[in-house]
């Protein structure tokens, strides 16, 4: 931080100098302009701020220019310091044309234009224009410009000079060419972009300065320079595979001779390395140990030193948070957008990322066990230590947590209906998929129950030994902890009563206030809710949903019916072929004949016996049919007074048709029982009978049967 820090001060050091630099420079130049072209000063400054992107120079260098040969242009004019002020535009424009066309030096053309303002004319080859260092040549000059322009020029006049040699460059395709480059070519823009960044250094230290304007100076000439060298780069880029191919081929080439250059050269510098080992390895040993003791000794300074660091971090961070949490939020909800936007690469790259995981914890899982103890350890004494602190904080958070509790409450409130809108619509659109998913996954856990059972039960030896052994190794310090625990309950119990007798009354207040305050908007709420469901309820067609679940349990046992008997029957072969296998069963057997049979009709017997109202009860409940009074309700769904003795009538054509459906229904389904219950249920063994069905019939039974057929069959 403090080499940042310094670097940062070099910089703004460095900064202020050339901006006090630049502007210094630029107070003195316009003290000159103002001097030499008096009211037309404004004008030479206005050119001299366009002059990055006319004559590729600085603001500043545009009137150090100017005013080398001024005094001389102003005189040659009679003073007409406006057509002054226009003629040296022309003619610092003129020097930078020439010396971006010509390549001369603009010192050079600079140095040419002050002598002809001297009426010294030896530096005019300076321009390169076809003619020599001389008068003659100059006024040559002259005549050959007027045969163009068909303007008399007076070489004894410095504007007329200038003027002739503005139309000579013109003739040659001199003129605008370093304009054209500041927009067009690399050099020229790159010098426009210099230039533009003089003067907002100049204009940073002038309050009067247009500071948009720099900027804005700065950025064009910077854009011209990415638009000429883009150019450049995509060709670059457009050569670059041949280039490399040529590059790799020419190496691939080279590589046996590399290689065997290389392996000759490794060899002669291993032998020298092994020659040299012995007298280096003790050099070397003594330079780390002096290495690791200089850590040592300042480590305690080191520490000290990231702590302070960690501390002023924290701290910072601290007192920012005011600020830096709603911005977090607004910034956490811009990024959940943009996670849900791409959750389906995130999803694919999760589970990636999960599985990598598993995998690597599979592989860890031996050490992180060895190394839990330790861990575990570590992190009891760490927050045994810290339970004061964490006390506090946590005290300092129940209260703030507690004194924004109205605005947290008031907010939930507003979104509620929003939020349990979004749950339930989510979750009806999504039914189909997460039933599909859940029965999937219960169909695995079920598949894969087996398995995790006997895995658990293989070790469940070494589980029970495992804490058998921990609890009785610790069982005396378990104990001391349990009596500790309760002498501090004892002790702090007065105090916990009292805490507890003080705030009864408040909270019984505020529970009741909360009941008073809210009662008319529970009761409207319980209204809507009830009326809400009983609407509901009507408005759902009960018969029909009746009528197909009765239909659905018959055609269920009527399709499983078949399917149920022969599994029993196959149950019992196989039962059968089982017990005479491991008996050995070839002929009547006596064991099962005195130790088996003879008691297994005895307990069915009893049983029946015991159980026999408990089953006629349930058939005649079954029997005699079910209803249900809506009445409560307000909803017509059943109408008592339409009940019959099967159940209830329908209180329509429509409906009769429908309880004649079920009644049809239910008589199939008592059919099919009847057959079942019909069926010789005895059980033979070897050709010997060794149970057989038994039902006790007597006048109740009678009389229960009685009822039964006529109320099925009428």
């Amino acid at each position: 931080m403090v080499a940042v820090a310094g670097v940062a001060g070099a910089a703004a050091v460095g900064l202020s100098k050339k901006v006090i630099g630049a502007y210094a420079e630029y107070e003195q130049l316009v003290g000159g302009v103002d001097t030499l072209f008096k009211e037309a000063s404004s004008k030479v400054q206005g050119f001299a701020d366009d002059a990055y992107k006319t004559a590729g120079m600085s603001a500043n260098e545009y009137m150090e220019t100017v005013t080398g040969f001024s005094a001389s242009l102003i005189q040659s004019l009679g003073g007409d310091t406006q057509k002054a002020a226009d003629v040296g535009n022309q003619a610092v424009t003129d020097m930078s044309d020439n010396a971006n066309k010509m390549g001369t030096d603009i010192t050079n053309i600079q140095n040419a234009y002050q002598g002809f303002a001297k009426q010294n004319y030896t530096m005019l080859d300076n321009l390169k224009l076809g003619y020599g260092g001389t008068k003659e040549e100059m006024q040559r000059l002259l005549v050959d410009a007027e045969k163009i322009s068909g303007v008399k020029y007076d070489i004894s006049s410095f504007a007329d000079v200038t003027e002739a040699i503005h139309v000579m460059q013109t003739q040659m395709g001199i003129t605008g060419t370093t304009a054209a480059e500041a927009a067009d070519t690399i050099s020229g823009s790159i010098d426009s972009t210099k230039s533009a960044l003089t003067n907002l250094w100049a204009g940073l230290g002038n309050p009067k300065a247009d500071i948009q304007k720099l900027v804005n100076d700065v950025t064009s000439s910077f854009g011209n320079v990415v638009k000429n060298i883009t150019p450049v780069l995509n060709n670059i880029v457009k050569a670059m595979p041949a280039l490399l191919n040529g590059i790799v081929s020419a190496i691939g080439s080279m590589l046996p001779t590399l290689l065997q250059a290389f392996t000759s050269l490794f060899t002669q510098v291993l032998q020298t390395i092994l020659v040299l080992l012995p007298g280096l390895i003790p050099v070397f040993v003594k330079a780390v140990m002096t290495i690791v003791q200089a850590i040592i000794d300042n480590l305690p300074l080191l520490i000290g030193a990231a702590i302070q660091l960690v501390t002023t971090l924290v701290q910072g961070i601290a007192s920012a948070l005011p600020t830096l949490i709603p911005a977090a939020v607004q910034a956490i909800v811009t990024i959940v957008q943009g996670l849900i936007d791409n959750l389906p690469l995130l999803l694919n790259a999760g589970l990636q990322l999960i599985t990598g995981l598993v995998n690597g914890l599979i592989t860890a899982i031996p050490i992180l066990i060895a190394a839990l103890p330790q861990i575990i350890t570590s992190l009891v004494t760490f927050f045994v230590t810290s339970i004061p602190i964490i006390i506090n904080a946590g005290i300092q958070l129940l209260t703030a947590l507690v004194t924004a509790l109205p605005q947290i409450i008031a907010a939930i409130v507003s979104v509620l209906p929003q939020i349990i809108n979004g749950i339930i619509t989510a979750l009806i659109a999504a039914l189909p998929q997460l039933i599909n998913a859940g029965i999937q996954l219960f169909l695995a856990l079920i598949n894969a129950l087996p398995l995790i059972i006997s895995t658990i039960a293989g070790a469940m030896p070494q589980i029970i030994n495992g804490i058998t052994s921990a609890l009785i190794g610790n069982i005396g310090q378990i104990i001391n902890a349990g009596v500790t625990l309760l002498v501090a309950i004892v002790q702090n119990l007065p105090q916990i009563m009292t805490a507890v007798a003080g705030a009864i009354p408040q909270i019984i207040s505020a529970l009741v206030s909360a009941l008073v305050n809210g009662v008319g908007q529970m009761a409207s709420a319980g209204l809507k809710l009830i009326t809400g469901v009983k609407d509901s309820f009507t408005n759902i067609n009960w018969a029909s949903i009746g009528s197909n679940i009765i239909s659905g349990v018959a055609g269920g046992i009527t399709s499983a019916a078949g399917q149920l008997l022969d599994a029993a029957a196959n149950a019992a072969g196989n039962a059968l072929d089982w017990m005479k296998k491991k008996l050995g069963i070839h002929s009547p057997s006596r064991v099962f004949r005195d130790e088996v049979g003879k008691w297994i009709p005895a307990g069915i017997a009893v049983g029946i016996e015991a159980e026999g109202d408990t089953i006629q009860d349930a058939l005649d409940l079954v029997s005699n049919g079910l209803s249900f009074d809506t009445g409560d309700l307000g909803a017509n769904i059943i109408d008592p007074a339409q009940v019959s003795s099967i159940g209830y009538s329908a209180q329509s054509n429509g409906a009769h048709s429908i309880a004649d459906e079920q009644n049809s229904l239910l008589k199939q389904i008592i059919e099919i029982l009847a057959r079942i219950f019909d069926k010789d249920l005895s059980v033979y063994l070897d050709g010997q009978l060794i149970s057989q069905q038994t039902y006790k019939y007597d006048r109740k039974n009678q009389e229960n049967d009685e009822n039964r057929n006529r109320l099925v069959y009428g």
